[in-house]
Order: C-alpha cells, then sequence, then structure tokens
C-alpha cells in the first residue's frame, strides 16, 4: 500500500494531466472551429462572387437577346415593306404586260405572214425567171449545121489530107443569126499528148472551135455570115485539109510504135455565131463525123505514102461516140 505523500502526488498529477489534455482538447477545438469558420465564410464569399458574375452575363445576354430581337423586328418590317411594294409592282407590271405580249404576238404573226409572202414571191419570181429563160430560148437564134461529102477523100504523107465537104446552115430559131463563122478540122479519137496522156476529142474540139471565136471587124473573113430566121444557106465549096505538117503530127499522136501506119479520120468543130439579144455572147453549135471505108473502116498508104478514096467508096455519118460532141448553146 502506497504512502498517503505519493497518493497526493499521484493525484495531483492525474489532475494536472487531465487538465491539460482538456486545454489541449480546447485549443484543437477552437482552431478547428476557426478553421471551419473560414472556410464557411470563403465559400460565402465564392457564392456571393458567382452570383454577381451570373447576374452580369445574364444582364448582358438579356441584352444581346433584345437587340437581336430588335433587328429581327427591323428585318421582318423591311421585308414586309418590300414586299408590299415589289407587290405593287408586280401589278403594275402585269398590267403595263399585257398590252406589250398582245403587241408582240400581233408582231410575231405580221412578221410571220410576211415571211410567206416574201417565199410565195421568191418562187413567183423564180418561176417568172424561168418562164422568161424558156421564152429567150424559144426567141433567139439557132443555128443547125449538115455535113455532107462532097467529093474524093485524099491523102499524103507528103502533101497532108484534104476532103470536099457540103455543108448547110440554117437558122432554126426566131431571131436573125450574124457572124456565122465555120472552124472545122480533122480529129482523131486518139491523141497523145506530151506527158503521155491522151487527149480528149473533145477538147480537140473545143480547140478547133476557140480559134475563130473572137470576132475582128478589121478582118472581113472574121465578120461571116447571117441568116434570118427559118433561113438556110449551102457552102458551094467547103473543103476541109490539113498540111504536110499537120498530117504528120496527127500521124505521130495517134499512132502506136512499131505498129503499121493507119488513118481513122474524124471531122469535127463548130460554127460559132451571134445575135442581137444574145447579150454579145459568142454561140456554138458542135458537131463530130466520122469518115472510113465502106469495105474497111481504116485507111492505109500505099507504098509511096499515098491513098484516095472515092465518093462512093465511103461513108460520112454522125460520129456514134460524140454524144456530148454534139452540142449547141
Amino acid at each position: 500500500m502506497l504512502p498517503p505523500s505519493w497518493k497526493a502526488e499521484v493525484q495531483k498529477t492525474v489532475e494536472g494531466a487531465a487538465a491539460a489534455d482538456k486545454n489541449q482538447r480546447e485549443a484543437q477545438q477552437n482552431e478547428a472551429s476557426t478553421k471551419i469558420a473560414a472556410a464557411i465564410n470563403a465559400l460565402r464569399d465564392a457564392q456571393a462572387a458567382q452570383t454577381t458574375s451570373e447576374d452580369a452575363n445574364e444582364k448582358r445576354n438579356q441584352a444581346i437577346n433584345k437587340a437581336t430581337l430588335i433587328l429581327v423586328a427591323f428585318t421582318v418590317l423591311f421585308t414586309g415593306l418590300s414586299w408590299l411594294a415589289f407587290r405593287e409592282q408586280l401589278a403594275e407590271m402585269q398590267k403595263v404586260y399585257g398590252p406589250i405580249k398582245e403587241s408582240a404576238d400581233a408582231a410575231k404573226t405580221a412578221a410571220d405572214a410576211a415571211w410567206k409572202q416574201a417565199g410565195a414571191a421568191e418562187k413567183q419570181v423564180t418561176v417568172i425567171q424561168s418562164q422568161l429563160a424558156v421564152m429567150e430560148l424559144s426567141q433567139r437564134a439557132w443555128v443547125s449545121v449538115k455535113i455532107e461529102k462532097d467529093g474524093d477523100f485524099t491523102y499524103s504523107l507528103e502533101k497532108g489530107v484534104q476532103i470536099p465537104l457540103n455543108v448547110t446552115i440554117s437558122n432554126v430559131g426566131h431571131e436573125p443569126a450574124f457572124n456565122i463563122l465555120p472552124a472545122v478540122g480533122f480529129l482523131s479519137f486518139i491523141w497523145v499528148g506530151d506527158d503521155g496522156k491522151n487527149i480528149p476529142i473533145t477538147d480537140r474540139q473545143k480547140q478547133i472551135c476557140d480559134k475563130v471565136k473572137v470576132n475582128d471587124p478589121a478582118r472581113p473573113e472574121s465578120i461571116g455570115q447571117s441568116l434570118l430566121p427559118s433561113e438556110t444557106r449551102t457552102f458551094p465549096v467547103f473543103k476541109v485539109g490539113m498540111d504536110q505538117k499537120e498530117f504528120k503530127t496527127l500521124l505521130e499522136r495517134s499512132n502506136a510504135k512499131n505498129a503499121p501506119l493507119i488513118f481513122m479520120p474524124l471531122i469535127g468543130g463548130c460554127f460559132n455565131y451571134t445575135f442581137i439579144n444574145g447579150e454579145g455572147g459568142i454561140h456554138q453549135t458542135g458537131f463530130i463525123y466520122s469518115i472510113d471505108r465502106k469495105d474497111n473502116w481504116a485507111f492505109r498508104f500505099d507504098k509511096d505514102g499515098n491513098g484516095v478514096t472515092k465518093l462512093d467508096e465511103m461513108n460520112l455519118e454522125p460520129w456514134a461516140g460524140a454524144g456530148f460532141g454534139f452540142f449547141a448553146n
């Protein structure tokens, strides 16, 4: 058992420790209370600041919304006013468009009618021109030509070639023909040019016709004869010939090399003439005749290079292959 003095000391010590512990707890409680109070104050201040910011944002948003509403109202008002103005303009345009459209339709109808009339007039002009052309052709001068043999046909390598013909010309038109001039010469179905190619017989015929196509009043021989409508005239002496040089050229151009020398003559050309309404142009009547023997279509030379075919031994006829060699323009 402890002495009474120790008991008092222990009790005093325990009481002191209890008092110290109590004071410590009170201090800790006071410190916690202070911290809690500070936290509450800070939270309250933050809440107040947030509330103030939210109030400011709300006021700004309200101001923006009010401004937007006002702009929308002005836009709606402007659009409404514009629509009213456009509707009035549209009504005016509709009032004006009606007569304009009617005028345009009437103008189009008139233009279509005028176009049809122009087409009909053009067709009528064409018909009239055709009729006038037919009338001119029927009323103008037309010279026809008839050729017949009138003597023996002689040919020689030394003297050339010649045949007498009986030529009759007639004016079968309705207007006098003037400056009637013959252009007649010998032709060959084959005529080899300088380039080695055959020259068509109608091209050679044209060359003959063009020799007297120009009338020269200074030359009596270029004036020619005249024929009244329905008048006929026969040339008393009409000889067609070629000299030795021309005949040699014809033989060289128309015969194959190293072949027997033969002669296949044709006579061709035209008669040129004019008439008053011919607008100064020269008109032509073309022809091609063939000369062949009754017993043999080819003419051969004797050993001396000569040949003679009697009048009754040969034929003189329009060339069957001519076709377009006979023409009148």
